[in-house]
């Protein structure tokens, strides 16, 4: 990915990237841009003295720098997460040259020489954490941070990173009353904002730009955290797997079949209830396989985390199998939502599943043969 230097009007260092067309800050000051949004209307306006940072964009660094230089003054204490899918190489960032001081020069290079998969103590009082993470696969920790601070590329080049279910991602990932600011005042933004559950305010931008936005989560000690359960049955026959290939609300999926658990149901009951329902057959559970021990939200709904359940099955009676309504593989006919399929164990991979959830119990099974 080609990356080059530019000078932005305040003197301080910018790149562009060839790839997206964009800045990494604004040409009319990055140093002024960063300053106004996520320090003067962000960090500068929470009163603790330890505070919890999320960044979406680490990007060049230079909003970790100002943090960093910006704390020393106010005597807080910071906890600095910050995601980034495309790292910078050691070229490009050593030639940005961010500090006017040997000590600021040194935290700048500490920066970005600290680790991706561990948290480093940059100055007395704050820790930094990188993770190299695409934020459309990142799940958050809930109710974690003070502020995040939303320095995407513009939606104009990445509109994906802007949509309700990454702000409903963030909303989750804030504390109540937490806030979330951003450069970008485009009305969708802010429209997709406000149906993701935050109140919005538009606030003067800073040079080059009319506003920006600050989100805030509502403080609503009421509000809990959503869960559905799912169980999910493995069956075998010839060493062939039964699958479901289902559309539903234009996600195509490749999974087990099962689905959801209803109320005043165990999970047994529940997978037994889905194959009837599903296939006209009659199981009974062997053993259980595998329930997920990682948070993942639900597809279709950012604020439901969904706990999946699976289990080894077998047909109450064995003879049922050769008249269970099948399609032939790899197909999807055109009058059916969900099609049932055995798919040979050679033939089915990892990759092949939809879900994450889906590809861990697909790991467990692969070792239980193994």
């Amino acid at each position: 990915m080609k990356r080059e230097l530019k000078v932005t009007s305040d003197g301080s260092p910018t790149l562009y990237s060839e790839k997206w067309d964009q800045h990494y800050h604004s040409v009319h000051g990055a140093f002024n841009e960063s300053m106004h949004v996520f320090l003067l209307h962000g960090l500068k306006t929470l009163d603790s003295k330890s505070v919890s940072i999320l960044e979406m964009g680490m990007g060049t660094g230079i909003n970790v720098f100002l943090t960093w230089r910006e704390s020393r003054g106010a005597v807080q204490s910071i906890q600095f997460h910050t995601l980034e899918a495309f790292p910078l190489a050691k070229e490009e960032w050593s030639q940005l040259q961010v500090g006017t001081t040997p000590r600021e020069l040194e935290v700048f290079d500490r920066i970005h020489n600290s680790s991706w998969t561990s948290p480093t103590e940059i100055d007395k009082d704050f820790i930094l954490r990188k993770e190299n993470a695409d934020i459309l696969a990142w799940e958050p920790k809930r109710n974690a941070y003070d502020i995040i601070y939303f320095d995407a590329f513009a939606p104009s080049t990445q509109p994906e990173l802007w949509s309700v279910e990454i702000f409903q991602k963030c909303r989750r990932a804030l504390k109540p009353n937490g806030i979330l600011v951003t450069y970008c005042a485009q009305g969708q933004v802010k429209r997709n904002m406000k149906e993701a559950g935050f109140e919005v305010e538009r606030l003067p931008g800073p040079p080059g730009k009319r506003e920006m936005t600050r989100a805030r989560k509502p403080n609503n000690p009421s509000e809990k955290p959503s869960y559905t359960v799912r169980v999910y049955g493995i069956l075998e026959k010839d060493n062939c797997l039964l699958v479901s290939r289902e559309l539903y609300k234009g996600v195509r999926m490749f999974k087990f079949p099962g689905g959801g658990m209803e109320e005043g149901e165990g999970a047994i009951d529940a997978l037994k209830r889905e194959f009837v329902e599903e296939l006209n057959l009659e199981v009974e559970v062997v053993d259980h396989l595998y329930t997920t021990d990682f948070f993942t939200a639900s597809t279709f709904d950012q604020d439901i985390q969904v706990i999946s359940i699976y289990y080894l099955v077998h047909p109450v009676d064995e003879s049922e199998l050769s008249t269970l309504n099948v399609d032939e593989l790899g197909t999807m006919p055109q009058n059916k939502k969900e099609s049932f399929q055995w798919y040979p164990l050679e033939r089915l991979s990892e990759n092949m599943f939809t879900f994450t959830t889906e590809r861990a119990a697909w790991r467990r099974l692969v070792k239980l043969r193994s």
